[in-house]
Formats: structure tokens, sequence, C-alpha cells
């Protein structure tokens, strides 16, 4: 397979990890900015939301984009976001941080299989799926 497949394999599963990562480590997350436990619950909550709102807008922001650039962007805002998550000193930048990442997940997760295939070898093409993560 192509190089290509291994980094966006990586990527979407970095991408999902994110996502689900808070709920595990609500506990230790609570230590650090000095939050509750259900305040911590509540980054869920705001990535969820930001996600669902957020999602569609840019989305449909990243259109003129193409496709190796939009992927590239939506990327680092989702390093970005991370970063900024991991290092937050206070709840707020946190929330933020959590919600700039969210914002950029659907888009993110959702052209790697929307984009028609271009691979040169027909065996290395697949038929582009968008049901790939809806569960």
């Amino acid at each position: 397979m192509p190089p290509a497949v291994y980094v966006l394999a990586l990527g979407i599963f970095a991408l999902v990890t994110s996502e689900f990562v808070v709920a595990g480590l609500m506990p230790q997350m609570a230590e650090g900015p000095n939050a509750t436990i259900p305040e911590i619950g509540y980054l869920i909550t705001a990535f969820a939301a930001a996600m669902a709102l957020g999602g569609p807008f840019l989305t449909v922001a990243l259109l003129r984009m193409r496709q190796n650039s939009s992927l590239l962007l939506l990327f680092g805002i989702f390093l970005a976001g991370n970063v900024l998550a991991a290092l937050a000193p206070d709840y707020r930048t946190m929330l933020a941080a959590r919600v700039l990442t969210a914002s950029r997940h659907r888009p993110s997760s959702a052209s790697p299989s929307a984009w028609p295939p271009a691979s040169p070898r027909p065996r290395c093409a697949g038929a582009p799926s968008p049901w790939h993560s809806t569960g």
C-alpha cells in the first residue's frame, strides 16, 4: 500500500482517540486545572456540541480548498488544539481547546472517505464510503 494510506490511518486513529480520551482520564484531568469531575464531563458535552454545530460550517468553508491542503489544515488545527489542551493552565483554556479540536473533527474524518479514489493503480483504489465512522 502507498505510505499515504498508513499516514491517513494513523491520523484518523489519533482523531478518534482524542474524541474519547477525556472519558477515561476524568479523575486525572480534574486534578490539573482544579476543576471538578462534573466540570471535566462538560468537556465531553462541549466537544460533541462543537463537532455537531461547527463541523458542517467548516466543511462548507473548506470546499474551495484543494483536498491535500484542507486535510493538512485540519490536522494542524487538531495538533494546535490538543497541544493547547495539554498545556492549559485553567479550565476555560482547556474548554476552548476542546471546542477548537472538535470543530474540525467531522470534516477531517469524512473528507478522505468522500474523495474519489485517485490511485494510478486500480487495485489500491476503493469505493468511498461516508458510513465508515457512523457506527
